[in-house]
């Protein structure tokens, strides 16, 4: 039995509040990244739509300073993202597994099998400045290897979101850095390659976080576990 299927069954005989998801009118707010409401808003909506007509779920964006409070507060439910040392009041669950590659556009560099240090050493670079903090901690992590190595990234282009930073990278010579699972959606719709980062990176964790009050609340687990699912059913990174 798996530990969402313990959650349930504790929940339902230590909470008198009931759930039933097909009649029930709630609202819960998730806090998150753009990044990670890609990878599981649309597929979790597609899921409950058709079994909890009348329940919303708002977004609100990531704030590392401030997620503590928010779920402390109570003016959020859940939060997603690199979050590893929580509150004592706070419970925490690993969500999904990334990494980040190197893309390029195929028009420039479609006919590499890799990018070799030197050659993205030469290269500009387009970066994000608004960057989610696991993205952002691999790329500081990354950037002082790669000057480690006398190298270091030459920036031509800042974006504030990961689509329009996608979208600069396939209509020029620039290179990027993202997320192993952002790049291979974009690649669906852009003319992107994908390589490995010419120095490797760890893969990272992202987490969902959610306050002790509401841990056997059963239309929290219930939530909890449709955003479980989906994140379990990813494929994996290749």
């Amino acid at each position: 039995m798996c530990s969402s299927d313990l959650e349930e069954i504790a929940g339902a005989l230590s909470n008198k509040r009931s759930f039933d998801p097909t009649t029930a009118k709630r609202a819960f707010t998730v806090m998150m990244s753009g990044y990670t409401a890609v990878m599981l808003l649309p597929e979790v909506l597609r899921r409950i739509r058709p079994i909890a007509p009348a329940l919303q779920i708002f977004t609100q964006q990531l704030s590392h300073a401030n997620v503590h409070r928010s779920l402390d507060e109570g003016t959020c439910d859940l939060a997603f993202g690199h979050l590893r040392e929580p509150h004592p009041n706070l419970r925490i669950s690993s969500c999904f597994t990334d990494r980040v590659v190197c893309i390029a556009s195929t028009e420039h560099w479609g006919r590499k099998d890799a990018i070799s240090l030197e050659e993205f050493a030469a290269s500009h670079h387009a970066s994000m400045g608004d960057t989610p903090q696991s993205m952002a901690t691999s790329e500081l992590i990354f950037d002082r290897k790669l000057l480690e190595r006398g190298h270091q990234r030459r920036i031509a282009a800042h974006s504030s979101t990961p689509s329009a930073m996608a979208r600069i990278v396939a209509a020029t010579d620039l290179l990027g850095i993202l997320s192993a699972r952002l790049a291979a959606e974009y690649a669906q719709r852009m003319p992107l390659r994908i390589f490995p980062l010419p120095i490797p990176l760890a893969p990272f964790d992202v987490t969902m976080v959610w306050h002790e009050r509401n841990h056997r609340d059963q239309g929290h687990i219930w939530i909890r576990n449709q955003f479980r699912r989906v994140a379990s059913e990813m494929p994996d990174i290749v």
